[in-house]
């Protein structure tokens, strides 16, 4: 599911859907405490009529940062980490979707916890 726009009505079902991919992901594992990389990957339906050649890339709404607003509260709210502070870096991007599996309607999403001493880059 995603957000066609920013209102609350589309926003916290977008945030209950990531919450509970994130409790069935997460099942078993312990609150994340340490500084995280997020990345997010997420697959938007083309509609039918926009054309490749006509926009390449979904460049209307919704907002890439909203919709990681959405996933940042969702996760914390799955108890993956405890607080959106521990967020210290992001690498996101928004993208049409394909007939792929890998590039279906959807969002990947990788939490990595980086370890005492680790660099980000």
């Amino acid at each position: 599911m995603f957000v066609r726009e920013q209102s609350s009505k589309t926003l916290t079902p977008w945030r209950q859907d990531v919450k509970a991919a994130a409790e069935i992901a997460r099942a078993g594992s312990d609150t994340l405490t340490g500084p995280i990389v997020l990345t997010a990957d997420l697959f938007m339906p083309r509609p039918a009529s926009i054309p490749v050649k006509r926009r390449p890339y979904p460049t209307v709404m919704p907002d890439l940062d909203k919709l990681l607003r959405g996933i940042g509260d969702a996760l914390r709210q799955a108890g993956v980490y405890k607080d959106d502070a521990q967020i210290v870096a992001i690498r996101a991007t928004k993208q049409y979707a394909d007939d792929s599996v890998e590039r279906s309607p959807g969002a990947w999403i990788t939490i990595t916890e980086v370890p005492p001493g680790g660099k980000l880059l």
